[in-house]
């Protein structure tokens, strides 16, 4: 079983909206484009099976240090949660097509 872990910070823990909407339907799907080349792509869908507090930032942490060298900036803890998905199908695709952007 391929797993992987989705960080989500709400900044209105009343509501949580996307970790909210998993608790109807937890179905979910993830895109990611190449930065430096949009016609490279990945995308997972999954299903989430777990839901993780996190109060404590032991799963944002780690993302913001490796993309920003500092812990999370909102700080606010209450309503924080990380969703566990259970990968049904991922697919990676690069188009045959040069990425030229204008200078």
């Amino acid at each position: 079983m391929r797993q992987a872990i989705l960080k989500l910070a709400d900044l209105k823990p009343k509501t949580l909206g996307k970790a909210k909407n998993t608790r109807r339907d937890p179905r979910v799907a993830l895109s990611i484009i190449d930065f430096h080349d949009p016609y490279k792509d990945a995308q997972l869908r999954g299903r989430v099976v777990e839901r993780r507090p996190d109060s404590d930032f032991k799963y944002m942490d780690p993302i913001s240090h490796k993309y920003t060298g500092k812990p999370f900036p909102f700080r606010s803890p209450e309503g924080r949660v990380a969703l566990v998905i259970e990968i049904e199908k991922a697919r990676y695709t690069k188009l045959p097509f040069q990425h030229t952007p204008p200078r």
